[in-house]
């Protein structure tokens, strides 16, 4: 029997603890939704779609202390990943 996912406040928690497994499934979680987003966006330039994947998650991690759980961590990923789309 699999353990039940942590909510998005539960995994930043755990992430900013550096707990490797909540790492771990922070990306899994996320990733799927922020790769689709960018490829909808830019493609056919698929190296801007990896660069910019690695940047969204690099960000994330180094602004992870001022997510606020206002949205969802998938919108806020989003948010980031929209904002360097635009820049």
């Amino acid at each position: 029997m699999e353990a039940p996912q942590a909510n998005d406040a539960e995994l930043v928690a755990a992430v900013r603890k550096k707990d490797r497994k909540a790492t771990a499934e922070f990306v899994s979680r996320y990733s799927g939704a922020l790769y689709s987003y960018l490829r909808r966006r830019l493609m056919p330039r698929q190296d801007v779609v990896d660069d910019l994947f690695q940047q969204v998650f690099l960000e994330a991690w180094q602004q992870l202390a001022s997510y606020r759980g206002e949205s969802g961590v998938k919108a806020w990923l989003l948010g980031i990943a929209r904002h360097k789309v635009q820049s």
